[in-house]
This record gives structure tokens, sequence and C-alpha cells, in this order.
């Protein structure tokens, strides 16, 4: 899991977002994806393996604005973290497909609008 900062009574964190030290005020939220993505640069076996399972995310599309390609309401997780996840759940050649697209520790991987849905915590 990537590092973030607690915020003193609160339940919000500081997250690193890209490269260098930006850190953006947020808080995780989890999600349990349900339907395929239509990211065509994520590859196929990623995308089904995905269905099913619960991730951690730490962004929204508010927190980028300027990424207008991105639908609004969609979640950020690091890229590395979705790799864990799916390790953890013993989908180890998705895992490595998905690593081999997203090398960079702070990589994110997008879930949009209508491929998941939130978690009550």
């Amino acid at each position: 899991m990537i590092p973030t900062i607690p915020i003193k009574g609160s339940d919000d964190v500081l997250a690193p977002a890209g490269i260098g030290s930006t850190f953006i005020r947020t808080r995780r939220q989890t999600i349990m994806v349900t339907n395929l993505s239509e990211d065509s640069k994520t590859p196929a076996n990623v995308k089904t393996a995905l269905i099913g399972m619960k991730i951690s995310t730490i962004f929204t599309k508010e927190h980028f604005p300027a990424l207008i390609e991105v639908p609004a309401h969609s979640r950020f997780a690091y890229a590395s973290e979705v790799i864990e996840a799916l390790e953890a759940d013993g989908e180890t050649e998705a895992a490595e497909d998905l690593r081999i697209v997203a090398s960079n520790k702070l990589d994110m991987y997008v879930f949009t609008p209508g491929t998941f849905v939130l978690m009550n915590e």
C-alpha cells in the first residue's frame, strides 16, 4: 500500500499524486468492481480478473479536473495497489500484465462510473 499522511482529527489523508512531491488531501474509499472497463489500454485479462474484487481507491475525478478524457465520478486507485490486490486474489498473470503497462509506483488505475459500486465502510 502506498504510504499516506494522516490528518489529525479527520479521516482524510495527504496522498502522493504524480511525479515529484505533490500531495492531495483525500480519503480512501473501497469499491467493488462490477463490470468490465472499456479502457483500451488495460489488458482484457486484467479487466476480467477485477470483476467482483474490492479495491481501495484514493482519488476522484474531481481531484484532477484537467483530465478531460476521464468521466465525472470516476475513482482512481494506485495501480501498484491494484496489482497487489490481483496477486492476493491469485490472479498473478493479470497482475504481471498490469505491471507491464503501469510500471511507475504512482501510476493510477481509473475506474469509471458503471464499472463499480461504492462499498460502505
